[in-house]
């Protein structure tokens, strides 16, 4: 039981520190965006950036948000391989269950 809660410490431990890390980042953009001119996007390149998850944030300059969705996507992996890998264990002792039976 303990080697699960393991993984979920550590991926809140990650969610939480990347809040704050993007709550400190937010507020330094809002200042930096302050000296910099609005300058215009190539809606090609805009459309080409968005292909490729992370590259739109990139191309935005939004770089504290690049972390968020690789962390999404990892996340989704991780519990998509571990709800399968105990779903193919309790499947087999329930067939084995019921194979006893007969």
């Amino acid at each position: 039981m303990k080697r699960y809660l393991i993984p979920k410490f550590f991926a809140s431990a990650l969610i939480i520190l990347l809040i704050f890390v993007s709550s400190n980042v937010i507020s330094q953009e809002k200042k930096r965006n302050k000296n910099v001119e609005n300058t215009q996007h190539s809606p090609k390149k805009a459309t080409l950036y968005a292909l490729v998850p992370g590259l739109g944030q990139i191309y935005n300059r939004k770089y504290w948000k690049l972390p968020i969705v690789y962390a999404g996507f990892a996340a989704t992996g991780y519990f998509g391989v571990t709800n399968r890998t105990e779903y193919l264990k309790f499947n087999e002792a329930y067939i084995c269950l019921e194979n006893e039976g007969d």
